[in-house]
């Protein structure tokens, strides 16, 4: 069975407060929340942030409990290492490093 890891997040946008907080999802199962304490820097994900899945899917992005923006292009079972997607919120854009193993 496949996995996807998050590895990386990084939020791009002059609107992002400090300490932004945000759920990251694949086919709406909860991967890992974090808290982003800056922008523009990359943060890395705690060692162990991956789930199982079956089937194509995309990361999703969740801001207090809601559903804001979904990767554009799905990600399926092929393994691939530190591929980058974005999700947008209205405060700028979330940039996610991922690898499917």
């Amino acid at each position: 069975m496949p996995h996807i890891k998050l590895n990386m997040v990084r939020a791009n946008g002059s609107g992002f407060p400090n300490n932004t907080v945000a759920q990251f999802r694949f086919q709406h199962s909860p991967i890992h929340t974090i808290t982003i304490p800056q922008h523009s820097t990359w943060i890395a994900f705690p060692a162990g942030t991956w789930i199982p899945f079956n089937g194509a899917g995309n990361i999703n992005l969740y801001m207090d409990g809601e559903h804001i923006d979904s990767s554009p292009a799905g990600i399926n079972e092929t393994p691939v290492t530190n591929q980058q997607c974005t999700v947008a919120c209205g405060y700028g854009t979330f940039f996610v490093k991922y690898t499917v193993f």
